[in-house]
C-alpha cells in the first residue's frame, strides 16, 4: 500500500516493505536448504563408510548406439544391455560403415578350461571367425604367445597380437612389431625359477608366452593360492625395475614394466590397418572377457562410435568400460555371425 505524508507518497516506507518481504522469503529458502543438507549429513553419518571401487555404480550409463554422445564411464556389468537384445540398434549404427574387429581368445572364442593347452576353438566358431576376417580386418588380441594362438586358430587371414599385444603379426605371419625384446632374458629367468619353485604346489602352472609369463592357479587349492602369489612376488622382487605383475582370471600375468598393453596394441593396429583420413570413419569393435581387456575398452573411448563388448558369464560381475555384454561363447558366435551378415562396405 502507499502512505501519504504531507500529501506525498512515502516511497522509502514502501521500499522497506519490499526488503522485508525479500528477507522473509530468503529465510524460508535457507531453512529448507538447511534441512536438506542436514538430512544428507545424517545419511552419511549412518552409512557404513566409503564404498570400494567395485561397489560404486556409475549413474551415467555407457554410451549405447548414439554416436553423438562422447562420455562413457565404467559401470557394473550387470547394468549393461546384452548386445543381442539391442542388435537392431547396433545394426543401424554399423550398416554401410567401415569396421575393424578385435577378439580376445580364452573366455571369448573358447570357454575357459582347467588346462590352457586344451582351449581349442570349435569348428563352427573357427568358421565364423574366418568368414568375419574375409569381410573385415580382424585381429586376435590375447595373452597367449603368437605361435600358440596361431596353432589354435590356424587362420592366415588374421592379425595376431600375442603376449598382451607385445608381439604383433600381420596376415601371413609377417612380423609388424615387437615391444620390449630386451626384457626377454629377465622373463626367461623369472619363468625358470618360478616354475621350479612352484612344482611343490599341486595344480599350479607356469606358462611361457615369450613376452609375458602366466602363472595359473585355477586348479590350486584355495589354501595354497596365497603361497603361489608369495613365490611369484619373491621372484618378481629380483626384477623390480624390469617386470611387473598384473591380475587376470585366476592367473598372475608378469610382463615388462613399460607402458604397453592390449589397448595400445589395438590403437597401433588401427593405425596400421587404415590411413589417417580413413581411420576417422572406422568403427572398431572389441570383444573380451578378461580384466586385461579393460585396457582395450578404455582405449576405444577415443573412437566415438566404437563398440566394446564384455563377455560376462552370468555368475560373474565386475565394473567394465565396455558398452554391452554377452554371456557366453555361444552368444559371441551369434553376435559375430550377425556382423558377417551386415550389409557393410567391403573392406
Amino acid at each position: 500500500y502507499q502512505r501519504r505524508v504531507h500529501g506525498r507518497t512515502n516511497r522509502s516506507c514502501f521500499s522497506c516493505q519490499k526488503f522485508f518481504l525479500l528477507g522473509f522469503l530468503c529465510l524460508i529458502f535457507s531453512t529448507t536448504r538447511l534441512e536438506t543438507v542436514m538430512t544428507k549429513l545424517n545419511q552419511l553419518n549412518t552409512s557404513k563408510g566409503p564404498k570400494t571401487g567395485e561397489e560404486i555404480e556409475s549413474k551415467e550409463p555407457c554410451e549405447k548406439v548414439d554416436s553423438s554422445s562422447k562420455s562413457r564411464r565404467s559401470s557394473n556389468a550387470s547394468k549393461k544391455e546384452n548386445a543381442l537384445s539391442v542388435w537392431p540398434q547396433i545394426r543401424e549404427q554399423l550398416e554401410s560403415k567401415t569396421l575393424a574387429i578385435f577378439l580376445d581368445y580364452d573366455g571369448t572364442l573358447t570357454p575357459i578350461v582347467s588346462n590352457p593347452s586344451e582351449a581349442v576353438i570349435s569348428e563352427p566358431m573357427r568358421n565364423t571367425v574366418e568368414n568375419l576376417s574375409n569381410k573385415f580386418p580382424t585381429a586376435i588380441v590375447t595373452g597367449r604367445a603368437i605361435n600358440t594362438i596361431r596353432g589354435f586358430i590356424c587362420l592366415e587371414n588374421l592379425y595376431y597380437a600375442g603376449s598382451h599385444g607385445f608381439d604383433i603379426r600381420a596376415p601371413g605371419n609377417h612380423s609388424l612389431k615387437q615391444v620390449a625384446s630386451s626384457f626377454r632374458p629377465s622373463l626367461e629367468e623369472f619363468y625358470e625359477k618360478t616354475k621350479k619353485r612352484l612344482t611343490s604346489i599341486a595344480g599350479s602352472l607356469v606358462e611361457n608366452n615369450v613376452f609375458s609369463i602366466s602363472v595359473h592357479y585355477r586348479n590350486v587349492h584355495a589354501d595354497h593360492v596365497k603361497q603361489v602369489e608369495m613365490i611369484v612376488d619373491q621372484e618378481l622382487s629380483k626384477f623390480s625395475s624390469q617386470l611387473v605383475k598384473k591380475h587376470g582370471k585366476m592367473v598372475f600375468e608378469v610382463r615388462p614394466q613399460i607402458d604397453w598393453h592390449k589397448g595400445h596394441a589395438v590403437d597401433w593396429l588401427l593405425n596400421c590397418m587404415f590411413d589417417e583420413e580413413k581411420l576417422k570413419d572406422v568403427i572398431p569393435i572389441y570383444l573380451g572377457d578378461d580384466i586385461t581387456d579393460e585396457d582395450a575398452f578404455r582405449c576405444l573411448k577415443k573412437y566415438p562410435q566404437a563398440v566394446g563388448v564384455f563377455v560376462r558369464p552370468p555368475s560373474k560381475d565386475r565394473d567394465t568400460d565396455a558398452c554391452f555384454i554377452l554371456e557366453s561363447t555361444q552368444e559371441v558366435q551369434s553376435f559375430l555371425s550377425l556382423l558377417v551378415d551386415l550389409d557393410s562396405q567391403k573392406q
